[in-house]
């Protein structure tokens, strides 16, 4: 297009020199068979831009991280001639259209129609515009390009994925000292458990141990388990430019999520706290229990003005990290005073495992920790 419009540029200048310096018919008929290239491609892209239809639509409302969902949109010439170039410009940071790229070319006859049934992926949990973004029109000439903005736009809101951890491979086997907690956790289950009578809440009922024993088994209420699992999560937003947060929150979500489905896949009762107003704290003990909190976190907003530090003082301050054995954080950030906080719990006799969601280097850190505190880096690719 520069090339073509440097020749136009070009012509241009030649018969202004022709005028000047010949005149006569022919230097002015030139002179105006150029000027009038200008004027045809604006007026042809006048027509185009009143002409032209477009619609998309998602036929779901149920969208989820990373599940392909059913999406179409048209393109449709009115008019009576043909549009030579439409280019479809998609909102590609946060969703694939598949079996359509980005800038893809389209010619359209006269009444014409061209209907994509497809699917659309959105790569991240949260709120976003998805789809067209808008169409760019170039002339016959291929000299001029006009953008036309798509008079509606489709805004999704995204759940996280739910990931299905088999195993906690993070955790190695040799460290025993967190691996026989988490067995005494769903021992200690057994113990609290009674046969069923009739009034019993049906959220109550020990599904694993009535498949075990072949009968009907309850939760107990009397008493507290002795292990006890704490999970943290930091839920600061870093920046107000969504390319930045917008990854890093949805892998601190899923991971949350995976954590989360795998201890009440696994009857293991936990309890997690984060920050929104003020420090929020959720029972999970069923798969009830957990998608109630699904449905929460699916649409909880990350706050600038909450940081993991002020909420892991409050957490200590109310008592929840004294009655915890297992504390499991997932943060953004190693700083050197939530290391020393942590430091301080693992030598007390508790076993912490801390997910650090960052691409800084955090290698120093890692190799200070022993079977009581496991420190693992997750990038933004994994």
């Amino acid at each position: 297009m520069k090339i073509r419009r440097l020749i136009l540029a070009s012509l241009f200048i030649l018969s202004i020199i022709c005028i000047s310096i010949y005149g006569g018919t022919i230097s002015y008929a030139f002179f105006y068979a150029v000027l009038l290239i200008p004027i045809l491609s604006f007026t042809y892209l006048f027509y185009v831009y009143l002409r032209f239809a477009v619609h998309q639509e998602i036929k779901t409302r149920n969208i989820v991280a990373g599940v392909p969902v059913p999406y179409g949109f048209f393109l449709c010439n009115e008019g009576y001639t043909a549009f030579t170039s439409v280019a479809v410009n998609l909102h590609s940071d946060y969703s694939t259209v598949l079996d359509v790229n980005d800038n893809d070319e389209f010619h359209l006859f006269p009444r014409d129609k061209m209907y994509f049934d497809t699917n659309i992926i959105c790569k991240y949990r949260g709120e976003y515009d998805v789809g067209v973004k808008k169409l760019i029109i170039t002339d016959f000439f291929g000299i001029f390009r006009v953008s036309y903005k798509m008079p509606t736009t489709i805004r999704a809101i995204v759940k996280p994925r739910i990931i299905k951890l088999d195993s906690l491979d993070d955790i190695p086997e040799s460290e025993t000292h967190v691996q026989s907690y988490l067995k005494e956790v769903i021992n200690e289950q057994d113990v609290t458990s009674r046969n069923y009578t009739s009034g019993d809440s049906m959220k109550r009922i020990h599904w694993k141990l009535t498949a075990k024993s072949g009968e009907l088994k309850v939760r107990n209420e009397i008493g507290t388990l002795k292990k006890k699992i704490l999970l943290m999560t930091d839920f600061e937003r870093v920046s107000d430019d969504m390319h930045e947060y917008l990854p890093l929150e949805n892998q601190i979500i899923e991971q949350t999520i995976a954590l989360l489905y795998y201890f009440v896949r696994h009857s293991i009762p936990a309890e997690v706290i984060f920050s929104q107003n003020e420090m929020e704290n959720r029972n999970i003990s069923d798969i009830s229990d957990f998608n109630n909190l699904y449905e929460e976190l699916a649409v909880l907003n990350f706050r600038r003005d909450k940081s993991f530090i002020e909420l892991f003082s409050t957490a200590s301050l109310k008592g929840f990290t004294v009655s915890a054995t297992i504390i499991i954080m997932v943060i953004r950030e190693l700083s050197a005073e939530i290391f020393s906080e942590i430091t301080v719990l693992s030598l007390s006799g508790k076993i912490l495992i801390v997910y650090v969601i960052s691409d800084v280097d955090i290698s120093d850190y890692i190799r200070q920790g022993n079977d009581r505190l496991k420190i693992i880096r997750m990038t933004m690719d994994d």
